[in-house]
């Protein structure tokens, strides 16, 4: 019970047309969580909204489903561990790797040269592999 403290919580909604997902898609979550470390907030909700007459609504039913995810981005929490140890280092590895590429020549000319999208996920691992799974 918080009483009369008051909490800036980022809340991000998504419009389902088919299913809500639960768990949600992992690219939701780390999208969530990308908005609570931009505004320093520690906690936000992902709402899935399933619209009425989409494919899993009830018949007829002109209501609409809610599910609220609550991402807990405090310090400690398995959200921000999971971000801290995970997607944090892969994004900065990704910038490191941009940065690189604009400076060699050569590599650019590769990447702009690979003609499958195999063969640029190819040249990308070597400089990001985390990329290249």
């Amino acid at each position: 019970q918080h009483g009369c403290d008051s909490e800036t919580l980022v809340i991000e909604v998504k419009h389902r047309m088919n299913c809500i997902k639960d768990p949600p898609n992992i690219y939701d979550v780390i999208q969530l969580c990308s908005y609570c470390r931009a505004l320093g907030c520690t906690r936000g909700d992902l709402v899935q909204c399933l619209r009425p007459g989409s494919a899993n609504s009830s018949e007829g039913s002109s209501d609409e489903v809610l599910h609220i995810t609550r991402i807990d981005f405090s310090e400690g929490s398995l959200d921000r561990v999971g971000w801290d140890k995970h997607v944090l280092p892969s994004l900065y590895a990704v910038a490191r790797a941009v940065y690189n590429a604009r400076t060699d020549p050569w590599f650019r000319q590769r990447l702009l040269r690979a003609s499958t999208p195999e063969e640029r996920s190819r040249v990308v691992a070597e400089v990001c592999p985390h990329l290249g799974r």
